[in-house]
């Protein structure tokens, strides 16, 4: 209970416990004796002596059956239900449950955001252990191809530098080449891969092993290490010292040609089969072979590869 004043140019008595309003204080006073403002401001303390049984507007009863009788006819408690303070106080008490409520989400989101992060964390943990098991296994593997490849270079370049040592350069060998009639016929007939092959592999084979100036050490890729100069190396990945062997082989082979015509004079008689064997080989050995050179480069790879047992 408040006892207020408004300005003087309008005197107003406020009780706000029961929402009473006068501007005279003969009525607050009797106000105040109310039945009402005494429950509302727990002011009201008459009980009877036995009375278990207590309406809201402060009658007491005896029995419960009385009190139910009472109720269905007590306009007071009805009018209590609907006043202000009720709604205010249902207001209230429903806000404050929604607050909980509300407190009682946000710390449920929590939680499950917590636990989505300690999920998430536990997965990222179990790959992090995956891959490096992964590593783990690997680096033998890797370790293991690395020294073999070492261990293959270092026997190679050992074979080649000890055994190989008095074998014939590259060029060397091409030009001490002796080409026949036969072999320069072979390119007329069987095309210029085919011939020039034949002229290279035969010379080749016809070489001790370690005398021969190329070796195959990997077939698949026509890993080939050349002699030139006195050094071996291993040839680049265009195969340029093969591929320069081949040319000199077949500008020989062109030279040859003159001499070839000279045992065969009517070759250049027309509607004779020999010029027909002239002409063809003049267009194979003469003509654009970059086709023809790949297929060379194999057919000497294949018959110059190392047995394992001789780089060890």
């Amino acid at each position: 209970m408040t006892y207020k004043k408004t300005p003087k140019n309008a005197e107003k008595i406020i009780c706000e416990d029961c929402n009473f309003v006068s501007s005279k204080k003969s009525d607050y006073e009797r106000h105040l004796l109310t039945r009402k403002h005494k429950i509302l401001t727990n002011t009201y303390k008459k009980t009877a002596e036995n009375a278990e049984y207590i309406c809201v507007c402060g009658k007491q009863y005896k029995h419960r059956q009385s009190l139910h009788n009472h109720r269905n006819r007590c306009n007071f408690e009805k009018n209590l239900e609907n006043s202000d303070i009720v709604q205010n106080m249902e207001k209230d008490e429903k806000e404050s449950e929604m607050g909980i409520m509300e407190k009682i989400k946000n710390v449920e989101n929590e939680v499950q955001s917590s636990n989505d992060y300690k999920e998430m964390f536990m997965e990222m943990m179990k790959q992090n252990h995956k891959l490096q098991q992964q590593m783990i296994e690997l680096i033998p593997q890797v370790k293991g191809n690395t020294t073999n490849n070492t261990m293959n270079n270092f026997n190679i370049n050992l074979f080649l530098n000890e055994q190989c040592k008095d074998a014939l350069n590259i060029m060397d060998f091409v030009n001490s080449l002796t080409i026949e009639l036969a072999d320069l016929e072979r390119t007329g007939t069987h095309g210029f891969a085919d011939g020039i092959s034949n002229i290279f592999v035969k010379a080749i084979q016809n070489l001790d092993i370690t005398k021969r100036p190329i070796h195959c050490t990997d077939l698949k890729r026509e890993v080939l290490y050349v002699k030139d100069n006195e050094t071996w190396d291993k040839d680049s990945e265009d195969k340029q010292k093969i591929k320069g062997a081949i040319h000199t082989l077949k500008q020989n082979n062109i030279r040859k040609i003159g001499e070839w015509v000279q045992e065969n004079p009517e070759s250049q008689e027309m509607n004779n089969p020999k010029n027909d064997m002239y002409m063809n080989m003049l267009h194979e050995n003469t003509g654009n072979q970059d086709k023809s050179i790949p297929k060379i480069i194999k057919n000497v790879a294949k018959n110059v590869v190392l047995p394992k047992d001789d780089n060890k």
